[in-house]
């Protein structure tokens, strides 16, 4: 709104005990019932702030888990999870379609005592499936230099 927009009256009709509730909580911080209504106003008309998406639950994700390529791999990918504490997990294996669920991925490592892994989405931060090299290659190398820990990797 600018200076030169002309100011007209409205009239609203709210229960007493609405009406007496704002003003008491307007008063005491120098505001008027009218002031309180302007600014809900003013407010209403603001677009909403922008909202941050966590990565495991977005599109790109479950357009991911839905791939062809992933499924004619068999479900074997690379996984990047970082847990609520910051720590950082590099995981390797086969995505199991039939005991993964929305919001979790379980994930069956090769090798004895190989028992699945079970990722929750919402710590998932990257994710990739491609050719056998990208696995033993230099991105996952330096990403284990960068502090990322290899929980089920290991080099060949």
């Amino acid at each position: 709104m600018t200076k030169a927009d002309e100011e007209t009256t409205i009239t609203v009709r709210l229960p007493s005990s609405l009406k007496s509730a704002v003003e008491e909580y307007s008063l005491p911080r120098g505001m008027t019932l009218a002031g309180i209504v302007r600014r809900a106003l003013e407010d209403f008309l603001v677009p909403p702030q922008r909202v941050y998406e966590l990565p495991g639950f977005s599109k790109e994700f479950n357009d991911f888990l839905e791939s062809k390529d992933l499924r004619s791999r068999k479900g074997m990918a690379l996984l990047l999870v970082e847990d609520s504490g910051g720590n950082k997990a590099l995981y390797r294996g086969y995505i199991d379609f039939k005991l993964s669920v929305a919001g979790l991925v379980v994930l069956g490592v090769e090798g004895p005592g190989g028992a699945p892994w079970v990722l929750l989405w919402k710590h998932i931060v990257g994710w990739y499936s491609g050719p056998d090299y990208f696995f033993d290659g230099e991105v996952v190398q330096t990403l284990i230099s960068r502090g990322w820990f290899p929980v089920t990797y290991a080099p060949r």
